[in-house]
């Protein structure tokens, strides 16, 4: 199901690097944009060598990037930056869907410790990931945090290379605004999927709690 994940989700990053393609194209020939089209692209292949190196160079890089990694750029935190570090000092407060004392009582002892939190977080998400909410979840959490990794790196790509290739510094700062725009929506984005994915299956698990309860 994991895998089916990610390419669900490589099919939405690819678009995402297509749109961010277009606008740097689109900024890269303001002036020719009334222009025949076709000659505005042929004019500019050379232009275009450099771009496509770093798109190429971005899908490599973020292939390799861990997931811990990818999550330290949404998070802004070295230690435990995972969603599920935080699952029951601080998610599991914060959402009335979770019944905290029934879930409490099920677990018994809940460790106060980051990676312990991770680690029994995780066991419940092994039980339920077959649960269709959990999935949609995991799904949006995923694409989140990895659209913001490629928008960090877009702005040490596609941002540095506008210095060489636009011929205006007014474009260049408006362009570096909109990636910079671009990488705090999409990180704050990822924050609120990540505690979403955490507290779904926090809510399903005490659910599944009370209907034993009332058998």
């Amino acid at each position: 199901m994991f895998r089916y994940l990610k390419f669900l989700n490589n099919i939405y990053l690819l678009a995402i690097l297509g749109m961010n393609l277009v606008i740097y194209f689109a900024i890269l020939n303001f002036k020719h944009l009334n222009s025949d089209l076709l000659l505005v692209i042929i004019n500019n292949l050379f232009n275009f060598i450099p771009v496509g190196l770093g798109l190429a160079c971005i899908l490599i890089v973020n292939g390799i990037i861990d997931p811990q990694n990818k999550s330290r750029m949404v998070t802004w935190r070295w230690k435990y930056p995972l969603p599920g570090h935080y699952a029951f000092s601080i998610y599991s407060k914060n959402d009335p869907r979770i019944d905290e004392i029934l879930l409490r009582k099920n677990l018994k002892n809940i460790p106060r410790n980051e990676n312990k939190q991770n680690a029994l977080w995780y066991s419940l998400y092994q039980s339920l990931s077959n649960e269709v909410a959990v999935q949609q979840a995991h799904k949006d959490y995923l694409l989140a945090r990895d659209y913001t990794s490629l928008a960090l790196l877009l702005i040490l790509t596609l941002g540095v290379l506008s210095f060489w290739q636009f011929e205006k510094y007014f474009f260049i700062l408006n362009y570096l605004f909109f990636l910079l725009f671009q990488y705090l929506l999409v990180r704050k984005v990822a924050l609120n999927y990540g505690e979403r994915f955490v507290t779904t299956v926090l809510a399903i698990k005490t659910s599944k709690y009370r209907e034993e309860l009332n058998e």
